[in-house]
């Protein structure tokens, strides 16, 4: 656990991710003037390697994709987070045996 200036945070998160950590993100959630000792915080964001998604923290030159399965329809989602292009395999797989 540490506490970084949030000019430097995405820095100091990007050095983490490369390393395969996981990131708890945590801000303030009262007012300091009014807290009697320790300002108490929460978890606001937490950032793997996985699900990574700000575009400063990805690699331009790199498809980053996410990616949902549904069991039940048997369909998988995926979607490049650099382009916003969404595709579904069911969707698909549909056209092609009402084409075929």
């Amino acid at each position: 656990m540490c506490g970084v200036p949030y000019h430097s945070a995405e820095n100091y998160i990007s050095r983490l991710i490369e390393k395969g950590y996981k990131v708890a993100i945590c801000e303030q959630v009262e007012d300091p003037n009014e807290a009697k000792g320790i300002v108490r915080r929460e978890i606001v964001k937490i950032v793997t390697p996985g699900t990574l998604l700000e575009g400063n923290l990805l690699e331009d030159d790199k498809n980053n994709f996410i990616a949902c399965i549904k069991k039940k329809v048997m369909d998988l989602v995926y979607q490049c987070v650099m382009c916003q292009q969404v595709t579904s395999l069911l969707h698909r797989w549909k056209t092609a045996i009402l084409t075929s």
